[in-house]
């Protein structure tokens, strides 16, 4: 939800998407495990400087291919054809190709990037994290 909501919705029925796109509202924040696996892609057209795009790393760990804007640390975690798909922010034309690239890739490679995806994203659970911010912080007073 937010203020994009009416327009969203107008596009929506303006251009007879309505069996296309579903909008779901708000989500808890709990249930998003389970609608990303429900997905057969999660898009991520931020056009803020996001310090993580922590969204995007949830709907990876979730096996849930992501398409994502080079925008921020996004590209930081998410590479290009290896792990997801990025795109320039802004440009619904290169977002169309890259949704199609997805739709169309064979099945071996949609495959290879969930996997990818989904071993990226485990990199970035707690635990990983704390461990290698315990080694790095060693490190320094060795």
């Amino acid at each position: 939800d937010g203020e994009d909501r009416k327009k969203l919705l107008s596009f929506i029925e303006e251009n007879n998407l309505e069996n296309e796109a579903e909008y779901l509202g708000g989500i808890p924040h709990e249930n998003l495990g389970d609608l990303f696996r429900e997905s057969d892609l999660f898009v991520f057209p931020t056009l803020y400087w996001e310090s993580l795009g922590l969204v995007a790393l949830e709907a990876m760990l979730s096996g849930t291919p992501v398409i994502a804007s080079k925008r921020g640390a996004i590209p930081n975690y998410v590479k290009d054809g290896k792990n997801g798909i990025l795109f320039t922010p802004d440009s619904s034309e290169e977002l169309k190709e890259k949704i199609l690239t997805f739709k169309y890739m064979n099945i071996k490679n949609k495959y290879d990037l969930i996997e990818n995806a989904y071993n990226t994203a485990n990199d970035y659970e707690k635990e990983n994290v704390s461990l290698l911010l315990q080694k790095r912080i060693g490190e320094l007073f060795i």
